[in-house]
């Protein structure tokens, strides 16, 4: 069976499974949080999610690819992404990236009791760490991402001009 290693929330990890599901590929997914989720990619090489293991054992990292590979096992059907939307795809996932996933972050710290919520679907034991370590889960996020009030106002400033070049682009 394939295996897709994912975080919670995510627009990296909904493309991937979107892809899968697009093309009616059969997947579990293994749900993490954030950080503990090395505990699934580490072993394989890779910090990032998501994660791909196929049924065959091939790993296929980075949304992109993912959505590639699903293609790629149903050449007959359309792709999840026709040819002329992929270029704007890619462009969106490397812009709005670090300061979508900065402005998040910095939005749920200040509402911890989200996370339990957010990652309903992460192993109960990776759920009572972060509820035991959440002030140090806090600090490794936030410095893994830069997230601190003066970054995620820049943030904001950077992802309202995106969203007009979005609005021009369209």
């Amino acid at each position: 069976m394939n295996r897709l290693i994912t975080i919670g929330p995510s627009p990296y990890v909904e493309k991937a499974r979107w892809a899968l599901q697009h093309h009616g590929i059969p997947f579990v997914e293994e749900s993490h949080v954030p950080i503990f989720h090395w505990s699934a990619t580490r072993p394989r090489g890779r910090r990032t999610v998501p994660l791909l293991i196929t049924a065959s054992g091939e790993q296929v990292g980075e949304s992109s690819d993912i959505v590639a590979w699903a293609d790629a096992q149903r050449p007959e059907a359309p792709p999840l992404l026709p040819p002329d939307l992929r270029e704007d795809v890619a462009w969106m996932d490397q812009k709005f990236g670090t300061h979508g996933r900065r402005l998040a972050y910095h939005v749920l710290f200040e509402a911890p009791h989200t996370f339990q919520v957010l990652f309903a679907g992460a192993p109960a034991w990776q759920l009572r760490g972060l509820h035991l370590a959440y002030p140090l889960w806090r600090r490794l996020v936030g410095a893994g991402l830069d997230v601190t009030p003066k970054r995620a106002a820049a943030s904001i400033s950077k992802l309202r001009a995106l969203f007009e070049e979005v609005g021009q682009r369209l």
